[in-house]
């Protein structure tokens, strides 16, 4: 009787830690890396490049778990100065132009504006769902007011 619920523990135990392991609670094999496909590649490298060559500064466009799954963010820093909106808005523009090329392997867009003199403090950070995107981009990018309603911030 004893060695019956010994026995049972030990595959309780047993199991809880499997359980535990395989998600990623012990150990490495929940984390996974995502291999990118060269199309998403392509739009990071051309993200990156577009926004460089309108003068942002610390650019670095990336593919990112958000709440609303895989992200391309741009990451860019500035300072908090009342350019700040106009340099945002051109941000958006650029990625959300860029997300609405790979929209079937991506959920949303994001940006985030971190401070140059300190990349610790974050300025804005906004996401928008790939839908949102899409339907912006399709719709000529003429309701710029609505459309910029659709992100969420923080």
């Amino acid at each position: 009787m004893i060695a019956t619920i010994v026995l049972i523990i030990a595959v309780l135990v047993g199991a809880g830690v499997a359980g535990a392991y395989f998600p990623g609670v012990f150990g490495k094999p929940g984390t996974t890396t995502t291999q990118l496909s060269p199309v998403v590649l392509t739009t990071i490298t051309q993200t990156s490049g577009q926004l460089t060559a309108k003068a942002y500064q610390g650019v670095s466009a990336v593919l990112i778990n958000s709440p609303l799954g895989p992200t391309l963010t741009a990451l860019v820093c500035g300072i908090a100065a009342p350019q700040l909106a106009d340099k945002v808005n051109q941000a958006m523009d650029i990625i959300t132009q860029q997300a609405a090329t790979v929209q079937t392997e991506i959920e949303a867009a994001g940006i985030q504006v971190v401070s140059c003199a300190n990349p610790k403090t974050i300025l804005f950070r906004a996401t928008a769902p790939i839908q949102a995107i899409v339907a912006y981009v399709q719709g000529g990018m003429t309701d710029t007011r609505t459309f910029r309603t659709t992100w969420i911030r923080g």
